[in-house]
């Protein structure tokens, strides 16, 4: 296998500088969403999450992701926090999405935070095993290694701010089906790479999918920020294996976390999270 060290090491640099920006908002968005004595307008956080109002249409996207952050950072004192689902207008038609659910948003965070306790032992395990000859790979893992521990981290924050209970162990599902044999079988730095990267892959697109099924604009922002540090780690891993660094133009979701693999309240399996189901009526003319 020919790596480009440089080139490795060079995202590297990207990555952490990347991750250090992004973690400090991660933590920040979630303190204020939990904060009862904050918020955003129900009307912005259901424009920013794609819903059409009277004023205007707002599809969720770069721009909006953009726009939360202003919104969150401007948010002004208010009794309680609100819910951001329900019916919303537009003239000429209706549109219901079906309410959300906190509990649903609590299976995808401790699903997350089971896969980044799952890749900080499996790092763990590369690390020591011997097999990652190449410096440069060597430290791609270590560093990956400390920003899933950073993660894992600021989701039993996010956790108990929602009330829920952190899910501080390595995810069952992947760790028996997928880790396990690997790491059994793996004799070579190549099948160690092959296994990070399904594992990346896996962390990447179940943030990707959380932007669709979270509940709040936070979250949903919260879940993509992180996500594109999952993002960068395949990149990095892409190039280690002389593939396209970024093979697709918008990360997909179907190698997100599959059935079987989700985290419910009792630390058991629990329903795969699907986005709210969305309804739109054209009135007659």
């Amino acid at each position: 296998m020919e790596i480009n060290n440089d080139e490795v090491r060079r995202q590297l640099v990207e990555s952490q500088r990347e991750h250090a920006e992004s973690l400090p908002r991660f933590r920040e968005m979630l303190k204020r969403l939990f904060d009862q004595d904050r918020g955003v307008s129900d009307e912005a956080k259901t424009a920013l999450l794609g819903l059409p109002n009277r004023r205007s249409f707002l599809t969720f996207g770069g721009v909006a992701v953009a726009s939360s952050a202003v919104l969150v950072a401007c948010a002004t004192p208010k009794k309680k926090q609100l819910s951001v689902s329900g019916p919303a207008e537009v003239a000429g038609s209706t549109t219901t999405t079906a309410p959300g659910s906190a509990e649903r948003d609590l299976v995808l965070l401790r699903t997350a935070q089971s896969i980044e306790v799952l890749a900080v032992a499996t790092y763990d395990t590369a690390i020591n095993s011997g097999l990652l000859t190449t410096p440069s790979v060597l430290e791609a893992i270590t560093l990956f290694r400390s920003q899933h521990a950073d993660h894992s981290s600021a989701l039993t924050t996010a956790i108990q701010g929602a009330g829920g209970d952190p899910f501080e162990t390595a995810n069952p599902f992947l760790d028996i089906e997928i880790v396990q044999p690997a790491i059994a079988a793996a004799k070579t730095q190549t099948q160690l790479v092959a296994l990070a990267t399904i594992l990346e892959d896996t962390a990447a697109e179940t943030y990707t999918l959380g932007g669709g099924v979270l509940t709040t604009v936070e979250l949903r922002q919260a879940a993509l920020s992180i996500g594109a540090t999952e993002a960068r780690h395949l990149t990095v891993l892409y190039g280690v294996q002389n593939l396209s660094p970024v093979p697709l133009p918008f990360m997909p979701t179907r190698k997100s976390a599959p059935k079987g693999s989700y985290i419910g309240s009792d630390g058991k399996t629990a329903a795969e999270p699907v986005a709210a189901t969305t309804t739109t009526a054209t009135a007659a003319p």
